[in-house]
């Protein structure tokens, strides 16, 4: 009887799963998407304005020809002009801390969209922050809680003896300030991006941000402008400044006679050019040895071109 009834249990379970359709009609050209911050300080503030596709189509679809400027409530105005496709930037503004801010954006079509007014925020510099971060993932951290603005967040994780601090790591870091709204939206972001997929997951929550369409007023726009200054940093980790990290790189090599078999037996493995036995007779090699590809060819598991930043 509990065979039975576990069996049908299964059978309920597995017979309920059908395709759906959410009742969500966007139109053919999508939604404009916003993303980017202003950066108030020195640098190059840039956008990227695109469009929301089918969920099916993989690829992404910028919006280009648009006119983007950056318009203050004293009547100041900047102009982001499209250095590749989608992505309007502009170099070295300087931007009144005492002023507020709004981005406007006229797309092909003549459509306007209009963010809110906003202030400059306030990014304190960053500090030696060489822990831990994931890359793909958006890291947030408040201080709505603390009494200053001061911000104690992972921002990278290296597994026990890997590679990466095998030698030395490098890590490029990004800092921007957000206001409470501003944060509250990508919190939804990261809940509808990072957060989805399984029946115990939250249900995707609607994005509403602080740029709104001016010729309709119905039309929803992904995005939210904000401006601050931009802190950066690139920290570097050696491994000797990590006690026990143990990272071997595996790699061992292997005796192989110089005969046809014993070479495809073996035909996953790089040659090394170390040779261990020739014929005293006509010269030839007898045996040599190899190890695998990622042993010898470095460029199968990164490049041999030194990157500008590296000591």
């Amino acid at each position: 009887m509990k065979f039975f009834l576990y069996i049908l249990v299964v059978l309920l379970l597995t017979g309920c799963k059908q395709r759906y359709d959410p009742p969500v009609q966007s139109p053919v050209t999508g939604y404009l998407v916003v993303d980017g911050v202003i950066n108030s300080g020195p640098g190059t503030a840039s956008i990227t304005l695109s469009r929301t596709t089918k969920f099916e189509n993989k690829n992404m679809v910028y919006e280009k020809g648009a006119l983007v400027k950056l318009e203050g409530e004293d009547n100041s105005m900047y102009t982001l002009v499209e250095k590749t496709q989608g992505q309007y930037s502009i170099d070295n503004i300087s931007l009144d801390a005492g002023k507020k801010y709004r981005l406007r954006i006229t797309v092909t079509g003549s459509k306007v969209y209009l963010s809110d007014f906003s202030t400059v925020k306030n990014n304190p510099p960053i500090d030696s922050c060489w822990q831990f971060n994931s890359p793909t993932n958006l890291s947030l951290g408040s201080t709505a809680k603390e009494s200053q603005d001061i911000v104690y967040l992972p921002i990278a994780f290296v597994p026990q003896a890997s590679i990466k601090l095998g030698v030395l790591y490098s890590l490029h870091v990004k800092q921007i300030t957000w206001s409470q709204e501003g944060y509250e939206f990508l919190e939804r972001m990261k809940k509808n991006t990072e957060s989805t997929g399984t029946i115990f997951d939250p249900q995707p929550s609607e994005l509403n941000g602080n740029i709104h369409c001016v010729t309709d007023a119905g039309e929803p726009v992904i995005g939210y402008f904000n401006i601050c200054p931009l802190q950066e940093k690139r920290i570097f980790i050696q491994s000797s400044e990590v006690p026990s990290w143990n990272y071997s790189a595996g790699c061992s090599t292997i005796l192989i006679p110089n005969i046809s078999d014993s070479i495809v037996a073996n035909g996953g493995m790089s040659l090394m050019p170390t040779i261990v036995g020739m014929s005293s007779l006509s010269g030839a090699i007898i045996t040599f040895y190899a190890a695998p590809s990622e042993c010898v060819d470095c460029t199968l598991s990164g490049t041999n071109k030194k990157p500008a930043y590296w000591p």
